[in-house]
């Protein structure tokens, strides 16, 4: 691990878990695919984008499973986050974008921390995720957040 990863790595809240599927990343004001989800926790997540994605923005993002995934039966995750950086992958039209999860319903984080303690294949069936293993969760608090105007919403 090279010294900008290991200082990322020690500001996170918490430990970042790579996914083991493809998981795309859609701008839900826009419909504008994003790209893939490459890492996640529980606050945060980094995808690879074929877009270029503006720094210190909010988005409202949704997180789909492929069909063939065990955990595309419970439907898109919907997340609202803020941009905190974009790094360019070199001579790839492809860049690298970290994400502050700010707002989330109960539901969708259950999924989330269901998602993180698969970890990689194989994987135990109990672990799927399943319309009926998410708690009764809350809508979040996104439309009230767009309703600042002291924040800055990119389309």
């Amino acid at each position: 691990m090279g010294t900008h990863e290991k200082a990322v790595q020690d500001s996170r809240g918490q430990k970042r878990i790579e996914v083991s599927e493809v998981i795309r990343v859609v701008d839900r004001q826009t419909g504008t695919p994003l790209g893939q989800l490459v890492n996640i926790s529980e606050d945060g997540l980094m995808i690879l984008s074929t877009e270029s994605v503006a720094e210190n923005c909010i988005f409202q993002l949704s997180l789909e499973f492929s069909e063939d995934s065990d955990n595309a039966a419970a439907g898109p995750l919907s997340i609202g986050v803020e941009s905190l950086w974009v790094n360019s992958s070199g001579d790839q039209p492809q860049h690298w974008v970290g994400f502050y999860i700010i707002d989330i319903s109960d539901t969708d984080l259950h999924r989330i921390r269901l998602l993180c303690n698969q970890g990689n294949p194989p994987r135990h069936p109990r672990n799927r995720l399943r319309p009926e293993d998410a708690p009764a969760g809350s809508e979040g608090l996104y439309s009230s957040l767009k309703k600042q105007a002291k924040l800055n919403w990119c389309v």
